[in-house]
C-alpha cells in the first residue's frame, strides 16, 4: 500500500514538472534519447507510424514526429542545464533570446493522446487557418487544436508553438466544440 502511494506521488511530481525542447544534430534523436533514460531525465520522443511505398510492397515505418527535437521534463535547474547540454548530439535548449523557454503541457498531452490512436498522424510545418476546438467525444476526447477541412475530410491539427510545427490527423466521429 505503502508504494503505491510513493508511485502516485512520484507521478506528480513528474507531471507538475515543465516540459522543454531539446535541438539535436541531425539524426541525433534517438542517440539522444537513450543518454537522458540513463541520466533518469523524463523525456519524450514522439514517433508515428508513416506509410512507405516500395516497388514490390507498402510498409509502415516508425519515424521521429519531430526530427531534430526532444523533449525532457525537468526543473532545469542550472546542473540540469549542464546535464543536458553535455548529451552527444544536443545543439541547444529551445527558447527566445538565448533564455530556455517551457512548452505548454497541453501541447505536449495534445500529441500524445494524438499518438496514442491508431489514426495516421501528419506532421506538418504550417499551422492553417481554421476554426478552434476542442474534442469532447470520441478516442482524441481532451485534444485542443483546429480543424480545416480540405477535399471534403476534416482534420484536426495540433501546434507545438515553440517548435513552429504541428501535427494533424483526419477526424473521423469525433465530437467537437469550438473554443
Amino acid at each position: 500500500m505503502e508504494s503505491n502511494v510513493l508511485i502516485k506521488q512520484e507521478m506528480l511530481v513528474a507531471t507538475s514538472l515543465p516540459w522543454w525542447v531539446l535541438h539535436t544534430k541531425a539524426n541525433h534523436e534517438e542517440t539522444v534519447r537513450v543518454q537522458l533514460a540513463q541520466k533518469e531525465y523524463i523525456c519524450y520522443l514522439p514517433k508515428y507510424r508513416r506509410l512507405s511505398k516500395r516497388k514490390d510492397r507498402t510498409l509502415f515505418l516508425s519515424s521521429v514526429l519531430f526530427p531534430g527535437y526532444v523533449f525532457v521534463q525537468t526543473i532545469l535547474s542550472k546542473e540540469d542545464k549542464i546535464s543536458l547540454l553535455r548529451c552527444i548530439g544536443v545543439s541547444h535548449i529551445l527558447g527566445i533570446q538565448n533564455k530556455p523557454v517551457p512548452v505548454r503541457e497541453q501541447e505536449i498531452e495534445n500529441v500524445k493522446l494524438m499518438l496514442s490512436t491508431e489514426r495516421m498522424i501528419e506532421p506538418l510545418e504550417i499551422f492553417p487557418k481554421g476554426k478552434d476546438v476542442i474534442v469532447i467525444d470520441g478516442p482524441l476526447t481532451g485534444v485542443v487544436g483546429r480543424i480545416f477541412e480540405r477535399k471534403n475530410s476534416r482534420f484536426l491539427v495540433c501546434q507545438i508553438e515553440l517548435l513552429g510545427r504541428s501535427v494533424m490527423t483526419e477526424l473521423q466521429e469525433d465530437l467537437v466544440r469550438p473554443l
